[in-house]
């Protein structure tokens, strides 16, 4: 078991995740699709786990099943698209009223609300620092 996965649970009562967590070769694909790639966290968060979700806050993720289709790589595709500013950047959470979470290659995680400047607003936290108040809620 990776740090990461032990870390969340045990840090993290009651959390839900994918039985069919995507594989090392969709996650390639992923990459290739969407021009980014996977930081270490973000990696083997979507290794370990596929997505997370805890009461009524559920990250997005990839999956065996939905590969191209996950909420994940549709929503970051979208984003990419219309905002040049989260290129390079996956989409990780909607925290609702049009609130993404990216997070970057090495892990760094940032709010972006698509408005008339685009900024990216670093938060200061790592996927899994993001991961563990997320779902703490």
């Amino acid at each position: 078991m990776s740090a990461f996965k032990e870390s969340i649970e045990k840090n993290i009562a009651g959390v839900e995740f994918s039985k069919f967590p995507a594989s090392a070769s969709t996650l390639q694909v992923v990459q290739q699709e969407l021009g980014c790639i996977l930081g270490t966290q973000l990696k083997c968060y979507l290794l370990e786990f596929g997505y997370l979700a805890r009461g009524s806050n559920e990250m997005y993720g990839v999956n065996e099943h939905q590969k191209l289709d996950s909420d994940l790589v549709k929503t970051t595709a979208i984003l990419h698209a219309d905002f040049p500013v989260s290129r390079g950047k996956f989409v990780v959470d909607n925290q609702g009223d049009g609130d993404y979470i990216l997070c970057d290659s090495q892990d760094m995680i940032y709010e972006f609300i698509p408005s008339d400047k685009n900024e990216l607003i670093p938060l200061g936290q790592t996927l899994l620092e993001y991961i563990m108040t997320r779902l703490q809620e």
